[in-house]
């Protein structure tokens, strides 16, 4: 069922009056974690800029960007279709649905005896971001609660796995919420220097997934690199200390601050 969320967002930018320097913006990379395995992926984005009201740059500018991101390993794919409302630049209000597809069933850190390895997820999500910024200090923030249901072709009623959280969570229909923040300094040479914090919590399993690392980000003319060193933690595989790298090709810029 395709998402209400995404409908209702849908609906209110149909009614938005539009601007013009409307474009299409494209980015894609691949990343790796070292926790609690190594694992990698490659992902994809696409989307279209539409300005609503204000001047380009301005912090009171308004925006519509409807994007859809695709994110791939070698036996997980992710689809994900989203509409996000810049009401000013600094503010954002998305929503959008979400479909993973898992055929594997030898996990590391999940038993695939006992708990759903393989099958198709379902998740509609709406959510806020917020950013702030005074002179070289940076931060970000975003809330999204997710609606997420899970087929369950054997009917055996166990619990399902939530790869990229780690979790195990209710067998049909689950409840979670997504938090982030991050606050950094951008340095002289203009890269930045930061910590970043992902919480998620599942409401019916009462799983949960904490991150948080050392974050730093350069770019190198249109490339974006991110590299961390942080710890990584839930219910199902303990805490442990992880590594991350990020690369990621911005091919077409969006008009969007972030």
């Amino acid at each position: 069922m395709r998402s209400t969320y995404f409908k209702i967002l849908l609906f209110i930018s149909i009614l938005l009056p539009t601007k013009g320097h409307s474009g299409v913006d494209f980015k894609y990379g691949g990343s790796l974690r070292s926790f609690p395995s190594i694992g990698g992926a490659i992902e994809a984005n696409l989307g279209y800029s539409q300005p609503l009201w204000g001047a380009q740059g301005s912090p009171f500018s308004g925006l519509i960007r409807p994007s859809i991101n695709t994110t791939h390993t070698v036996v997980v794919n992710d689809y994900d279709a989203a509409l996000t409302f810049y009401p000013v630049s600094f503010i954002g209000i998305y929503g959008g649905h979400k479909e993973l597809y898992s055929r594997y069933d030898s996990f590391t850190a999940h038993d695939c005896e006992t708990t759903r390895c393989e099958g198709n997820m379902k998740k509609d999500y709406l959510g806020a971001k917020l950013a702030f910024a005074y002179k070289s200090f940076l931060a970000t923030h975003s809330y999204t609660e997710f609606r997420n249901s899970y087929n369950d072709p054997t009917g055996a009623g166990l619990p399902v796995v939530e790869y990229e959280w780690v979790s195990e969570v209710n067998p049909n229909f689950e409840n979670s919420i997504r938090k982030n923040y991050f606050a950094g300094l951008k340095l002289d040479n203009k890269d930045i220097l930061g910590l970043a914090f992902d919480f998620r919590e599942f409401e019916f399993s009462k799983e949960f997934y904490k991150f948080s690392a050392l974050i730093y980000q350069m770019s190198v003319s249109n490339v974006n690199i991110v590299m961390g060193v942080g710890s990584q933690e839930s219910k199902v595989s303990g805490a442990g200390t992880v590594l991350i790298l990020r690369v990621t090709h911005v091919l077409l810029p969006s008009l969007n601050a972030f």
